[in-house]
């Protein structure tokens, strides 16, 4: 037996709807206290809706003004199937709710954080949505794309030469252990932006170099990589044992 805590009758367990949130798993109101509820909230919803002024027209919840039914988004839970809102409206409450509040931060793709080693999964799924963007306009995605990649590759130096490790790791089958765009960066850092071949500063693009080559059988770890310049990276190529202590590093 259980109280209503409207009508304050004592009735069985049967006469509940069940509601899992709450202790017992049964609502606090008899069936018929809670359709009477249900009834009332409805009425008031309907109330607070603005009805159309005119046949076709109805009136906007922030600007005031009437305007067409087309000016107005779809709604279910709206008694005349409109938001209260118009488009414009609700467009401009929507740009300053996006852009003050912390929403694309916790919405964001997992995949999008520059700290996330891309798995195969992932790298096929990009690949499915690229031929499908491709097909519908071949010329303009292939040239936006070569567009933002020559924008990111300028702003992210590290996060290419990283790249271009894992790629030629990949390519010759080597054995990898992942590492992120953010660690490589802090190993440049460590080496204070110099090649560790000549101990020059380095200009220009940064080359991530594999201190026992892929060719040799050196894996694709963070402990084989080393920052090197283009003169010294390409010189040194394929030679192991190799010391920088060697003419080549003249």
């Amino acid at each position: 037996m259980k109280t209503c805590r409207d009508c304050g009758e004592l009735k069985p367990y049967t006469d509940f709807h069940r509601d899992g949130k709450k202790k017992d798993g049964l609502c606090y109101y008899c069936k018929p206290c809670k359709n009477a509820r249900t009834r009332s909230q409805a009425k008031a919803r309907a109330a607070r809706n603005f009805e159309p002024t005119l046949d076709g027209l109805k009136i906007c919840s922030c600007c005031k003004m009437a305007k067409p039914l087309n000016d107005f988004g779809r709604s279910r839970t709206r008694t005349d199937g409109y938001n209260c809102y118009c488009k414009p409206c609700r467009n401009s409450k929507a740009k300053v709710y996006y852009s003050e509040s912390d929403w694309y931060e916790r919405n964001r793709p997992k995949y999008r954080y520059p700290n996330r080693v891309q798995t195969d999964a992932d790298r096929e799924r990009r690949r499915l949505r690229d031929a499908k963007r491709r097909s519908l306009n071949p010329d303009l995605w292939r040239e936006k794309r070569r567009e933002s990649r020559r924008k990111f590759r300028a702003e992210n130096p590290t996060h290419n030469s990283a790249y271009v490790a894992r790629w030629r790791a990949r390519k010759r089958g080597a054995q990898r252990i992942p590492y992120t765009p953010s660690q490589v960066k802090e190993k440049i850092a460590y080496w204070g932006g110099q090649c560790w071949i000549c101990r020059r500063p380095i200009e220009g693009t940064v080359h991530m170099d594999h201190v026992k080559p892929l060719a040799k059988g050196g894996m694709d770890c963070l402990s084989n990589l080393r920052p090197a310049c283009a003169r010294c990276n390409t010189s040194k190529c394929a030679t192991w044992p190799f010391s920088p202590t060697t003419p080549l590093a003249s």
